[in-house]
């Protein structure tokens, strides 16, 4: 189980009623820590943690979430079996661990102070909640066996109703009167729930979906001349566009080279905030390796110029070199910055093949101090597909900055693409919404870019104007 933080204890059955109080308590240690700093934490017999209360969702725009799609109408269409009966009950206790998380997100989202005792039960809760929902999940699979049967529950998996009231308790908890260490624990818990809930329920859909995009072709140059893009192919990879055959639309426009001014200013502003702030931690001068993690090779524009970063600023002479790593879903695409890799001395790029939601869920816990994130949304409307599995009842963005959050070192800096974003600009989106999971947002500028004629992801006047926006833990 590799991505809960707080601690491993055995947790049986929970009968109704006690949803806040694990049947036994055992000496933990924490996940990610090396054996020689492993301790034991004395268990509490009883957990004294706040029923959760109801809560209502901030109002505005940037707070709304598209309604859920159904998760199981190929499982309703069908007549009734045994484990689609059985799957309410299932349901039902997911549900009930998942208060005991609750639970504990909403005891460290309360100002009050808190002599440690709080932290503890809140981080017991959490933990044993997440562990029955596994042992949930996993209860299930062995108890049916057939691949239809076996997903069932992970279709029916509540992640609207789980999203919606962790966005609740998001709100509650960041939005309040907080010490700097108060919010800081309590931001820190609230990711590293968002991370073993992604990890816990991904769907058989997912995945084919998934495996759907990373077996498209990679279109072919259009003319000669697209050959070697705008830079010039030792800056890029994939010629003037990076552009997959298939789906609905007859093509997936991955990337486009016309995009590179953005890519620099979204790489030399997180690079230069990374290497400022240690500067004043660490002092000028003394050796480092930043490390970078980047989602998305692409064309690999944004990934060649954070590799040369300490080269091109001189920050090399003062120590600093950049230790890369990037997670590529398409094996073609994750090929070339293997080979890409190879041009380097040795570790300093790494390539993680796979889908972001999967892999960043086997990451640790603070060890990055810039990311890139700049991912390919995968839809089933793609592969023109009805949607089986629920949609998380919170804004993805939002998500996903939970799973990042857990990844960044305090004091790291995450920057994000923000083009093509419906409603609220995508600047406005991470003010309103994400800014208050982080410390502070520093911006940089970029004019005057003109997108391709037929590209789809980008108007002429969201690219006419654009923001690199940068975010600091």
């Amino acid at each position: 189980f590799p991505t809960v933080g707080f601690s491993l204890s055995s947790t049986e059955p929970c009968p109704a009623g006690c949803a806040m109080v694990p049947a036994t308590v055992k000496p933990h240690t924490p996940l990610y820590q090396p054996v020689a700093e492993r301790g034991t934490v004395t268990p509490q017999r009883q957990l004294s943690l706040p029923q959760p209360a109801a809560r209502s969702l901030p109002s505005g725009p940037q707070f709304r979430v598209a309604a859920s799609e159904s998760s199981h109408r190929k499982h309703e269409a069908a007549a009734a079996t045994p484990a689609s009966i059985e799957v309410h009950a299932s349901v039902a206790r997911l549900l009930r661990y998942w208060e005991r998380v609750r639970g504990g997100l909403l005891a460290l989202s309360s100002p009050l102070p808190d002599d440690g005792r709080r932290t503890a039960e809140a981080n017991d809760a959490m933990q044993h909640g997440l562990e029955a929902i596994l042992s949930e999940l996993q209860k299930w699979r062995v108890a049916h066996p057939s691949p239809d049967d076996a997903s069932l529950l992970l279709y029916k998996f509540p992640r609207s109703l789980v999203g919606r009231q962790l966005l609740e308790v998001y709100v509650a908890g960041t939005h309040g009167q907080f010490t700097v260490d108060a919010k800081s624990r309590f931001s820190e818990a609230l990711a590293r729930v968002a991370t073993s809930l992604q990890h816990l329920s991904v769907t058989p859909q997912e995945e084919a979906l998934w495996k759907q995009f990373s077996d498209m072709k990679i279109a072919q140059a259009r003319c000669a001349e697209d050959e070697a893009g705008a830079l010039g192919s030792e800056q890029q990879s994939f010629g003037k566009r990076l552009h997959l055959e298939g789906g609905v639309r007859g093509n997936i426009q991955v990337m486009e080279d016309w995009e590179w001014p953005y890519m620099y200013a979204l790489a030399d502003l997180g690079f230069d905030l990374a290497v400022n702030r240690d500067r004043r931690q660490v002092g000028w001068g003394t050796p480092r390796t930043l490390r970078v993690l980047e989602i998305g090779w692409g064309q690999g524009i944004s990934g060649r110029r954070l590799l040369d970063a300490p080269q091109r600023t001189g920050a090399d002479k003062a120590g600093i070199r950049v230790q890369y790593e990037v997670i590529e879903l398409h094996p073609v695409v994750a090929q070339d910055a293997r080979d890409q890799a190879l041009r380097r001395p040795p570790g300093t790029l790494t390539v993680h093949e796979g889908a972001f939601q999967k892999v960043v869920t086997t990451l640790p816990d603070g060890a990055y101090d810039l990311i890139f994130y700049d991912p390919w949304t995968i839809s089933a409307s793609d592969f023109g597909e009805d949607q089986l599995f629920e949609k998380w009842g919170l804004p993805m963005v939002l998500l996903d900055n939970f799973l990042l959050y857990r990844l960044l070192r305090s004091g790291g800096v995450l920057v994000q693409y923000a083009i093509s974003h419906k409603g609220p600009t995508a600047i406005e989106y991470l003010q309103k919404v994400v800014l208050p999971l982080f410390s502070s947002m520093k911006l940089a500028k970029i004019q005057a870019l003109t997108p391709e004629a037929d590209t789809r992801y980008a108007s002429k006047q969201e690219a006419s104007a654009l923001e690199a926006p940068a975010l600091i833990k």
